[in-house]
C-alpha cells in the first residue's frame, strides 16, 4: 500500500461487493495522460474490469502507456481501445516495453 500511496498519481478502483478486484493510476503530464499502473486480482480476470478500468481513466488529450513487450493480453486490450504501439525500449539485458498511444479525439 505505501507503494501505491508514494506515487503522485490519480488511483481509480474497481470493487465486487467490498473486496478491491482492480485498480488504475494516472498523471497528468504537459499534454497527455500517462496510465501508471494497471492490475486485475487473477480472479476477477477476464470480466471487463481492465477494459472498464482503461475508460474510466481517458482523458480528452492524448493518451500513453507502456507495458511489457511479452504481455499479450495487455496489448491486445489497449489496441482494441484504439491505442497504437509508439515505441520499444529496452530496460533491462533481454526486457522491453512497448510505449503505445491514444490519440484524443477531442
Amino acid at each position: 500500500m505505501e507503494d501505491i500511496l508514494g506515487h503522485e498519481i490519480v488511483w481509480l478502483g474497481a470493487f465486487a461487493e467490498d473486496k478491491l478486484v482492480g485498480g488504475i493510476g494516472y498523471a497528468d503530464r504537459p499534454g497527455y495522460r500517462d496510465i501508471d499502473r494497471l492490475f486485475v486480482d487473477p480472479g476477477f480476470a477476464r470480466r471487463g474490469i481492465g477494459r472498464a478500468l482503461v475508460l474510466s481513466a481517458l482523458g480528452n488529450e492524448e493518451t500513453r502507456v507502456s507495458t511489457g513487450t511479452a504481455n499479450h493480453p495487455a496489448h491486445r486490450l489497449y489496441e482494441s481501445l484504439g491505442f497504437t504501439p509508439a515505441g520499444v525500449r529496452e530496460i533491462a539485458p533481454g526486457v522491453t516495453v512497448t510505449s503505445l498511444i491514444l490519440q484524443a479525439t477531442g
